[in-house]
């Protein structure tokens, strides 16, 4: 991630490297929770009340798009315009 003038590095859930003009610092973090489980139980919730997903369809999709296109971009060295 970038953020005023920080780069923080995320290594598999487990610990974070901060870099910025005063160097580096590293924070091992507490366990590796993805959000894994608490996602799955939005999901059964919103299937069991007739609730909406927690996260819209169109937001998939479009992260889902915005990815591959990505990396095709890098693979044939080329803008790719999303429309």
């Amino acid at each position: 991630m970038f953020s005023n003038g920080l780069v923080c590095l995320i290594d598999d859930f487990k610990k974070m490297d901060i870099l910025s003009e005063k160097g580096k610092k590293t924070i091992k973090l507490k366990g590796q929770d993805k959000g894994h489980s608490a996602q799955f139980k939005l999901i059964a919730e919103a299937l069991r009340n007739g609730e909406p997903m927690p996260i819209p369809f169109n937001e998939i999709y479009h992260s889902s798009l915005l990815t591959l296109q990505s990396l095709r971009s890098i693979n044939e060295a080329r803008v790719i315009e999303i429309i």
